[in-house]
């Protein structure tokens, strides 16, 4: 059964992340949010499998995007910021 409380739900994930315990602890809302949204749990799958962000994965993960609303599509907009946070909060350059 999965833990009830959403920091705890991610903390749970946090060990398929580098910097996961991070993004539990910085990008709390914007984790929550894309793991309600199948779409943005599927094209964050495909960004982790091509190890790429943001505009990068235009070209692995386009069907995908394509799949959940494509460029204007809610899902990719959770992803992105997602990603935003966790690059500027957690593992950024």
């Amino acid at each position: 059964r999965p833990p009830a409380d959403p920091y705890d739900a991610c903390l749970a994930q946090s060990p398929l992340f580098e910097c996961g315990e991070c993004l539990c602890d910085k990008c709390l809302d914007e984790y929550t949010a894309c793991a309600a949204d199948r779409g943005c749990v599927a094209i964050e799958a495909c960004a982790a499998e091509f190890g790429c962000n943001d505009a990068q994965c235009l070209e692995p993960c386009g069907d995908v995007i394509d799949m959940h609303g494509g460029l204007a599509g809610e899902s990719l907009q959770l992803a992105i910021a997602l990603s935003t946070c966790f690059n500027n909060s957690c593992c950024g350059p």
